[in-house]
């Protein structure tokens, strides 16, 4: 199956990361480096000396619902953090608000999974609810996410996860337990 990527740019999402880093840790962190491009996801690096090494890995959605409605930057993450015993975290970031304390659907194959919304991020419950995640990607051909903004406008996202296997195997052998 073909997907037709809108047009967007991770270059503003990493800008913000890379801000994000700076101003939280000013320890001299330095900008994510990419580890390599895999169809549709990216796989990126960066350490500090606080925190030390991150990798993460990053799509854009290939279709977004509805379609005449301003959706901000939007895009799916999977973190490890070795330094905070922190691996496979899934979040989704969105460029707006999600509804108060509204739960984002999610659908790879048959598997249904749910996440809990903190402002303009969504995350899973628990570690083990992320490793399940992880696995239904790597073996899933799409990602489809739907949610309510805080105006009420019910979207759609739906993620190539063509490449994402082998974006996971760059993030977690750059970023061994």
């Amino acid at each position: 199956m073909k997907f037709e990527r809108p047009v967007r740019s991770l270059h503003t999402i990493l800008i913000a990361l890379a801000a994000m880093v700076f101003v939280t840790n000013t320890a001299l962190a330095q900008a994510p480096k990419l580890l390599g491009k895999y169809k549709d996801w990216e796989a990126y690096a960066f350490s500090d000396k606080k925190t030390g090494k991150t990798c993460f890995m990053t799509s854009t959605p290939v279709n977004m619902k509805p379609d005449k409605v301003n959706h901000g930057d939007v895009y799916g993450m999977v973190t490890h953090r070795p330094k905070a015993k922190i691996r496979n975290e899934v979040s989704l970031n969105v460029g707006y608000p999600f509804k108060a304390r509204s739960e984002v659907s999610i659908s790879i194959g048959k598997s249904p999974f749910k996440m809990y919304t903190s402002v303009d991020t969504a995350w899973s419950y628990d570690e083990a609810d992320d490793q399940k995640l992880v696995v239904a990607m790597r073996a899933g051909d799409e990602m489809i996410v739907q949610g309510q903004s805080k105006r009420g406008t019910r979207v759609s996202y739906r993620f190539s996860l063509s490449g994402f296997t082998n974006a996971y195997k760059a993030i977690s052998k750059a970023c061994k337990k």
